[in-house]
């Protein structure tokens, strides 16, 4: 939870209000059981275009259905859409805008994956 806008006050304080207003996680109360919230869940996630500090997305859940919530969004992990377009017998991401074949963070063009490979001596040496 580094990342903005987690690591704001404005976050922590909007936080503690979500949980203090509905301390109960909203999924086991659909289900019919009582369970405390713990994690503050973004109904549209921030990566897909949902507002990080609006209220109407926010929502109470207890950890394990965060849990499940997320896993069921992103495939057990936080990724970019675009992260996720990858060569099938490489593991290279595909996408020109992908990070690792994109600009540097100074504007300058990225070594690509082709630089970060790593040296295998003894197939170097054959």
């Amino acid at each position: 939870m580094s990342d903005w806008p987690y690591s704001t006050s404005r976050w922590r304080r909007l936080r503690l209000q979500v949980l203090r207003s509905e301390p109960l996680c909203r999924e086991c109360r659909r289900a019919g059981k009582i369970v405390a919230a713990t994690d503050v869940d973004h109904i549209k996630p921030v990566a897909y275009g949902g507002m990080p500090c609006d209220c109407n997305n926010l929502q109470p859940l207890c950890h394990s259905c965060h849990s499940k919530k997320t896993n069921a969004q992103d495939g057990g992990g936080w990724q970019r859409k675009h992260d996720r377009a990858v060569d099938a017998a490489t593991g290279w991401p595909l996408g020109k805008d992908h990070w690792w074949n994109g600009d540097g963070a100074v504007g300058e063009k990225s070594l690509g994956a082709d630089a970060h490979r790593p040296v295998c001596p003894i197939a170097e040496e054959s």
